[in-house]
């Protein structure tokens, strides 16, 4: 199945300064997929600025904060994995 995966940042961290292109690229996607999840800092911020994403698939990937090339590139390799799927 093909697709298409945006990477979209939170900006600084307040809700209020959430794109509206993000918004609404958010809103488009069918499946979310976040660094940890619905329990995620990111997560938490898209979802104060559009609540309604709430009940969207969310897929929780694992990318750790780390300079190891071997640790990311496994992790990388997963988290590519969990997304195909979806």
């Amino acid at each position: 199945m093909a697709g298409v995966l945006y990477s979209i940042g939170v900006g600084p961290g307040d809700p209020e300064l959430l794109t509206r292109k993000a918004e609404r690229l958010i809103c488009s996607c069918p499946i979310l997929a976040a660094p940890g999840g619905r329990d995620s800092t990111s997560y938490r911020i898209a979802e104060q600025a559009i609540p309604e994403i709430a009940g969207k698939p969310c897929l929780s990937l694992h990318l750790p904060m780390t300079r190891d090339p071997e640790i990311l590139q496994e992790s990388h390799r997963v988290a590519a994995g969990q997304l195909q799927k979806s």
